[in-house]
């Protein structure tokens, strides 16, 4: 029993890594000047499914994304070009600036267009600060 228990146990860490995490989504012009939250009908915030990560330009440069759907991706990027912006995934307004990372229904990945920040070394693809 001991032996099953530790086993549990052992595979969470690695079973949990694929579940999706949520963040929000704002609205902003492509030179950050300008941006607002996203909301739904409602007035609460949009928000969408993903998982956090970086990508590494190389070993000085990296810039971090939310990764997420196509589908998803064209909902909240239609509804921020009707604003005459690009959609950003923040968990709250002092989070950096990140791109999405979509997941194109026919394979392969594209980064949404925007600004980011610069991150610094060193680099890990994990929930932003």
């Amino acid at each position: 029993m001991k032996v099953k228990s530790w086993l549990l146990i052992a595979l969470l860490p690695i079973s949990s890594y694929g579940f999706a995490e949520s963040t929000h989504v704002y609205c902003a012009d492509l030179e950050a000047n300008v941006w607002e939250w996203l909301y739904d009908e409602n007035g609460d915030y949009v928000s969408i499914e993903g998982q956090w990560g970086a990508h590494i330009l190389d070993e000085d440069n990296a810039f971090g994304y939310f990764s997420v759907s196509e589908p998803d991706y064209r909902e909240v990027a239609a509804k921020c070009y009707r604003l005459g912006k690009v959609a950003h995934p923040a968990d709250n307004r002092l989070s950096n600036w990140y791109l999405f990372q979509v997941q194109l229904s026919e394979g392969g990945v594209m980064f949404s267009r925007g600004y980011f920040t610069k991150l610094d070394p060193p680099f890990a693809p994990s929930k932003p600060l």
